[in-house]
């Protein structure tokens, strides 16, 4: 469209067909540059994103290793008091048994 417009302008003799060319290319380097340029903000934006998810996977792995490595500190705990009230009972069954 705005070589059509250029060439308008060619025809009516406003300028000669080399500016229009010239003008075209300079309006064509803009909107490359302004296309890759959002591009360019997109893909930055997409990898924040990603990078913040990652973190929130990361800290809800983090939470789920503490809370699981909590619950096998107290089962273990457990399984050591079980094992420190059955040691006397059983000395005291062996002494009664002699």
């Amino acid at each position: 469209m705005y070589m059509k417009h250029l060439l308008t302008g060619v025809r009516k003799g406003s300028f000669d067909q080399s500016v229009a060319e010239q003008r075209f290319a300079e309006w064509k380097e803009k909107q490359v540059a302004a296309a890759s340029s959002l591009q360019a903000k997109m893909e930055s934006a997409k990898d924040s994103a990603k990078r913040k998810a990652f973190e929130a996977e990361k800290q809800a792995n983090n939470a789920r290793v503490e809370k699981i490595a909590k619950k096998l500190q107290e089962a273990s705990a457990a399984v050591a008091a079980a094992q420190v009230s059955e040691a006397p009972e059983a000395e005291a069954a062996e002494n009664a048994a002699e």
